[in-house]
């Protein structure tokens, strides 16, 4: 179960760290410039170009990373959890912490594109390890699993 659950704590740490250090991003934009105040409610564009591309980045982390998520959650469930999920689950996690740094420090677009794709490359590969594990799953097949515990 760690050769999943762990990437899976990374990426969670990850999205977090990127969330909290927006705040302070921003109310620094808004100290600059107090005029901003009122606009900020409901125009994010008026944060400063940083404050976007960390806003951006955090967005990032809740859009593909949902469907990893939901892959380690299967992967779990259905006992998918050996050699290959483990790594295609780091490798996952490796792409979007490069997509991340790339995102919110140099932010060159055909970099970061070749870090999306890769990591998407890795989540198809992922859920095929999980749908292989699930496909003679118990829990689909519709077999009672407690009858091999003698229940």
């Amino acid at each position: 179960m760690n050769t999943v659950f762990l990437p899976l704590l990374v990426q969670l740490g990850m999205t977090f760290v990127i969330l909290l250090s927006l705040p302070s991003r921003r109310i620094s934009d808004l100290k600059a410039n107090p005029a901003l105040y009122k606009r900020a409610g409901t125009d994010n564009s008026v944060y400063s170009e940083k404050s976007q591309q960390i806003a951006n980045a955090f967005a990032n982390q809740l859009q593909l990373p949902i469907l990893f998520y939901i892959a380690c959650i299967f992967a779990i469930m259905f006992g998918a959890t050996g050699f290959w999920a483990g790594l295609f689950a780091w490798a996952f996690v490796a792409t979007r912490i490069v997509h991340a740094f790339i995102h919110v420090t140099f932010n060159n677009v055909r970099m970061r594109f070749l870090a999306f794709v890769s990591g998407v490359v890795m989540l198809i590969c992922f859920w095929v390890v999980v749908v292989a594990a699930a496909s003679g799953s118990p829990l689909l097949t519709g077999a009672n699993p407690l009858t091999s515990l003698g229940g």
